[in-house]
């Protein structure tokens, strides 16, 4: 395979994703059958802990309770062991192009994680991104990215 070539095997899924899964939200069941069409998928090294701060978050919130917690961590962590999540760690380059991201779309809101996992996506090569961000499928499209979104469209 040509290095530059997308790979379209597996999405990439950002955090908003992740939360889909293992916590019911709206179109979670829709999360799941995407899934369920991939023999894995990639993640960011800072999905990890993206995650488990955004779970500590909805807890303290009471969005989730302390056993809602641990069984998403639980269930996170089984994939993650299992293989069925790819993580892809971040480097100086990785930070870099995430920078550069945000003059490249300057007139898009979009936030320094995103950015990082975008540029995580585009240093991989990774063509298909799984979001439940607007700001973000939106910024993913206009850098050439396929998406599939994860939130009502009206």
């Amino acid at each position: 395979m040509n290095v530059t070539e997308p790979i379209l095997d597996a999405p990439y899924l950002d955090t908003s994703v992740l939360l889909k899964r293992y916590v019911g939200e709206a179109l979670s069941g829709e999360v799941d059958d995407f899934l369920q069409r991939f023999r894995y998928a990639w993640i960011s090294r800072l999905s990890i802990v993206e995650f488990r701060c955004a779970l500590a978050r909805k807890r303290r919130n009471n969005e989730l309770d302390e056993e809602a917690e641990r069984l998403a961590v639980k269930g996170f962590e089984d994939d993650l062991r299992d293989g069925y999540f790819e993580p892809l760690s971040l480097d100086d380059a990785t930070f870099a192009q995430a920078r550069g991201l945000i003059d490249q779309l300057p007139d898009t809101p979009l936030r320094a994680l995103d950015a990082l996992h975008l540029a995580v996506a585009l240093h991989h090569h990774i063509g298909l991104v799984a979001t439940a961000d607007r700001v973000m499928a939106r910024a993913a499209t206009h850098l050439g990215l396929s998406t599939q979104p994860f939130f009502s469209v009206t």
